[in-house]
């Protein structure tokens, strides 16, 4: 009696995954899974990296002192003509 638990215990190190829940998958269902996780992951990833990091805003020149006073601004972009004097 020995025997036959050891040997069934082999077997059973021998699974594959193509009995899941009680009920075989074929290896078309396989594939679709696979490119469906696949596809999932790569649109997180997208997601992920194209959200802009911030927005710039227009302010007029009062707020914008304000917060150039008090250390709020990190970048400055000024766009316009180039003055001719």
């Amino acid at each position: 009696m020995h025997d036959i638990e050891i040997k069934e215990t082999l077997c059973y190190s021998d699974l594959k995954f193509d009995n899941v829940g009680g009920k075989s998958l074929s290896s078309l269902y396989k594939n679709l899974l696979f490119w469906t996780i696949i596809i999932v992951v790569m649109v997180l990833l997208f997601n992920l990296f194209s959200k802009p990091r911030q927005t710039a805003s227009e302010k007029n020149y009062s707020e914008f002192i304000s917060a150039v006073e008090n250390n709020r601004v990190q970048e400055v972009e000024a766009l316009g003509r180039p003055r001719n004097d």
